[in-house]
């Protein structure tokens, strides 16, 4: 789902700020694509009434939100869906609750406006009279808009538009500009693209600005809604700016990117984190790469997983809460079927592969690469395993990592005393290691390799203190 809602300034314990609520209002609009994108003629209730189910599976994974379908009158030509999205993260006094209204049109002409089979509107409006008073006063020209037209081969063409505004509360005014999004999903395939020029808050005591946001991705489903898939997608973000209390924080030309892939039953996930310059605390940072993933991950226990997961919480309807996560109340048989297919998934052999962390200073690159995996889960039987759940410390003597650090010993010097310590300080001590054994130079570079294996951990081969 695409969602981009202008933040908000924090909840004062005097009243509730409609701030949060106009924020996620785009949240919410692209959630309605679940509730949808397969709607059409003859099986337009049914349907409706299981994506539903499908969109309060993915809200619940939040721990804060959930979905239900209140209200479903069925017409000759036309519908009208009413489902209620609940807010409530922990900690707050009540929850939220937004009321989302689809008002569909049937085809094979669907609203006399296009060729299809149905077409859907959605009205986006809040049960609470002033967080609705405020999002009206947020939109007093035109509301968000999320337009879906259903094809004839059942294929969906979504497009969000959320007008540009300004809302001004408790001393906070955020000023955004228009966004617009779209949702193609074609089959098992799915397109969506987002743009958003950004944003900015002023306070009394500082303020934040968010420019040139853009979001594309592709994915594939393998199987049926709610399967694992593969796909790949990027966010970028020009700028983004902190000010307040004397501190500031500044990142620019930020890129994320991920792409997923199946092999041989087996799927892997990497991640690229990119920002071309970072400031924080007058301290300067460029070209900060961190690219990672996750490899071998065992597809058939990872589906199973999720599948237990889906059905615990269709049964329950609502999710289960707790201090630490929202998670439904599993049966024994589902704890059972939890426990074997998390042991399958380890004694698949996945791998945590660390590309590159790397920052540029003005003398070079620092780097860091290698991997880490847990060779040790490939012993282990459910008994082990409940045990480790309740003693995760354990987990240190299964772990395999092999770690490279390299840099230019100008540039590692100045990264370290860039954290506090001064720079004859730092010379002084890697040049300790350096006698000792534990980093290695060549010319002006240093380098060490950091291993643990069984519970021992060594740089350059040498045990700390050895």
């Amino acid at each position: 789902m695409i969602s981009n809602p202008p933040p908000a300034p924090p909840r004062r314990t005097a009243r509730r700020s409609p701030l949060p609520a106009i924020g996620l209002t785009v949240l919410v609009a692209l959630g309605a694509f679940a509730g949808a994108t397969a709607i059409f003629a003859g099986r337009t209730q049914t349907l409706a009434r299981d994506l539903t189910t499908q969109l309060n599976t993915a809200a619940s994974a939040t721990g804060v939100v959930t979905v239900t379908q209140t209200a479903y009158q069925r017409g000759l030509t036309s519908s009208t869906q009413t489902m209620t999205i609940r807010m409530q993260p922990q900690g707050s006094d009540r929850p939220l609750d937004m009321i989302l209204t689809n008002h569909i049109q049937h085809g094979p002409l669907p609203g006399l406006r296009s060729v299809g089979q149905a077409i859907i509107d959605t009205d986006i409006a809040f049960k609470d009279p002033q967080v609705q008073a405020a999002y009206v006063k947020a939109f007093p020209n035109r509301k968000p808009t999320l337009h879906t037209v259903v094809g004839l081969g059942g294929g969906t063409d979504s497009a969000l538009d959320v007008p540009a505004g300004t809302v001004t509360d408790q001393g906070t005014t955020v000023t955004w500009q228009a966004a617009s999004g779209t949702l193609n999903v074609a089959g098992p395939d799915t397109r969506s693209a987002l743009t958003w020029p950004g944003l900015t808050v002023v306070s009394s005591d500082g303020g934040a600005t968010l420019s040139g946001l853009t979001a594309n991705g592709t994915s594939r489903r393998t199987g049926d809604v709610g399967s694992l898939g593969t796909g790949s997608g990027t966010l970028a973000v020009q700028k983004i700016a902190v000010t307040g209390s004397g501190q500031a924080f500044d990142l620019g030309g930020l890129k994320v990117s991920s792409d997923t892939t199946e092999s041989g039953g087996y799927y892997s996930s990497a991640m690229k984190y990119d920002a071309a310059t970072m400031n924080v605390a007058g301290q300067v940072f460029d070209d900060l790469q961190l690219h990672m993933g996750m490899n071998h991950l065992a597809g058939a226990p990872l589906q199973r997983i999720l599948t237990v997961i889906q059905n615990a919480q269709k049964a329950a309807g609502t999710p289960a809460t707790s201090g630490r996560a929202a998670m439904p109340d599993f049966t024994a048989a589902q704890q059972q079927q939890l426990q074997a297919d998390v042991l399958a998934l380890l004694k698949g052999q996945p791998v945590i592969q660390l590309e590159r962390l790397s920052v540029r200073r003005p003398a070079g690159d620092v780097v860091v690469s290698g991997q880490v995996s847990v060779p040790g889960a490939a012993t282990l039987n459910a008994d082990q395993l409940a045990h480790l759940a309740q003693a995760p410390m354990m987990i240190g003597s299964m772990v395999s990592a092999n770690l490279d650090v390299r840099g230019a010993e100008a540039a590692v010097t100045e990264l370290l005393g860039s954290f506090g310590q001064n720079g004859a300080g730092v010379a002084q001590n890697l040049h300790a290691m350096e006698q000792d054994g534990y980093v290695t130079r060549s010319g002006g570079n240093l380098s060490t390799k950091l291993r643990v294996h069984n519970g021992d951990f060594t740089m350059n081969g040498k045990s700390l203190g050895q």
